[in-house]
């Protein structure tokens, strides 16, 4: 290995743990980035924050908090020191495997009730007295890997969609009306993209350079229907009659010379003289 680049020297009973134990894949990834931003460093222990483990997985910080706290309880990751208002807590894996508890976590699921299924602890038998059916292992990890896949998504479009808003609105040179952009409106810019959305506001910029102040649509306009002129596919470029370029939204073709409107037979004829 001391030919190798860029690797973490993880003790191999770690990785035993982890591939027995039922932990979900937030609690994996989370030990991922710990073990990544300790033992890849050479050290045992680091201040990590919520936020750069929701950043750091691509998942939402109440979500990381809450595996983060199971964890903590099962003794896998220890706090060596709680956060302060400028430092984040220092943390570390707990290296002495034996003390990591499995959680004997099962989850409660009533056949005939259309309420959210409910966790226990601690329970060793298949079956309660209530009519529940009692899931472990392959199936309890199916169950709750759904339920984080669904509040994680659901989460995160919400997020990455006020992200693409507001980085957008900051772009736009006249910000007016922000509050008539609708939640749904913001839903279609953000799937359109930002890398896109950022040309529309670019060429338009440029088709509205020295025009007054009072002709440039406000933001509300321009988000809510104005940018689709200039998206990708609407726009193009022509050169106007000194071969200068101007911008053109839509589908508006390029004026062609007055000579090339000439027909082949034309030209032949005035060839010839007169």
């Amino acid at each position: 290995m001391s030919d190798q680049i860029g690797y973490t020297k993880i003790n191999n009973d770690i990785l035993e743990r982890i591939a027995i134990l039922p932990f979900t894949a937030t609690q994996i990834k989370i030990i991922v980035v710990v073990c990544r931003y300790t033992f890849g460093f050479g050290r045992d222990e680091h201040g990590i924050s919520e936020s750069f483990l929701a950043k750091a997985t691509g998942i939402s910080k109440r979500h990381i908090s809450s595996e983060l706290k199971k964890l903590v309880a099962l003794n896998v990751v220890e706090v060596i020191k709680e956060s302060t208002w400028t430092k984040p807590k220092i943390i570390s894996l707990n290296k002495n495997v034996s003390e990591w508890d499995s959680g004997s976590t099962v989850l409660l699921v009533n056949p005939s009730s259309t309420v959210e299924v409910q966790f226990c602890s601690e329970v060793n038998h298949s079956s309660t007295g209530s009519g529940s059916t009692v899931l472990l292992g392959d199936e309890l990890q199916f169950h709750q890997e759904t339920k984080n896949i669904k509040e994680n998504n659901k989460e995160n479009f919400k997020e990455n969609t006020n992200v693409v808003f507001e980085t957008l609105w900051k772009l736009y040179p006249k910000k007016e009306g922000k509050g008539q952009v609708s939640k749904t409106q913001k839903e279609k810019l953000a799937k359109i993209g930002i890398e896109e959305l950022t040309r529309t506001i670019e060429r338009y910029k440029k088709a509205k350079e020295g025009v007054d102040r009072k002709y440039i649509q406000n933001g509300s306009t321009f988000f809510n229907s104005g940018y689709v002129d200039y998206l990708d596919s609407n726009y193009q470029e022509k050169e106007d009659h000194n071969g200068e370029h101007s911008i053109s939204g839509g589908n508006t073709q390029p004026k062609r010379k007055p000579w090339e409107l000439v027909s082949e037979a034309d030209k032949a004829f005035f060839d010839q003289g007169f």
